[in-house]
């Protein structure tokens, strides 16, 4: 699968077009985590494993709705925390029995000879960077465009701020070699 993002941005688009009032935090929280879980989910790591185990519930415990009235850096951090939140510990499911690996393009040029494990090693701060200008500048723009940009800057973070490692062994010569490979969700 592919990370999706048009459908991540109708669902955004549906998200922003209920209006303010009609919805509880709780309600929006949990639609928030519903968006973006299901776009992540589709996500892979630099050798085409799925996305195994996440953390929707500290997506949405983190989604707190409350202060309206705040900056859109607070309401950025509140979605970077999320974020962070998501995809901390997440895995990603390797072959059972591990089987032989699909090279990632950007590995070292030995042979794998197969995937241990998979996980994120990293979910980095840099997704309210991304968020303020979109929470600053409102006043001007349609719901598709507003819905565009969140996507997109959903989107960069998790193939840009999202660090997996995935471990497995090397091709016997003559004893099978560890060997690790760091990447990006994809």
């Amino acid at each position: 699968m592919a990370l999706n993002v048009a459908g991540l941005q109708a669902q955004i688009l549906q998200i922003l077009s209920t209006p303010i009032g009609k919805t509880t935090p709780a309600q929006a929280a949990a639609e928030w985590t519903a968006a973006y879980d299901s776009y992540a989910r589709a996500g892979t790591d630099a050798s085409l494993d799925p996305v195994l185990s996440v953390k929707p519930p500290a997506f949405r415990a983190a989604l707190k709705f409350v202060n309206r009235s705040g900056t859109p850096l607070t309401a950025a951090l509140e979605f970077e925390r999320a974020f962070i939140g998501y995809w901390t510990g997440g895995l990603f499911a390797v072959g059972l029995p591990p089987t032989p690996a699909v090279i990632p393009p950007s590995a070292p040029p030995v042979a794998w000879q197969n995937e241990i494990v998979s996980v994120v090693i990293a979910a980095v701060p840099g997704l309210a960077s991304l968020l303020v200008p979109i929470f600053t500048d409102n006043a001007n723009q349609d719901l598709n465009s507003r819905a565009r940009q969140f996507a997109n800057a959903f989107h960069t973070a998790t193939t840009t701020m999202v660090t997996v490692q995935i471990s497995g062994l090397t091709v016997p010569m003559p004893t099978p070699l560890p060997i690790i490979h760091i990447g990006l969700v994809q």
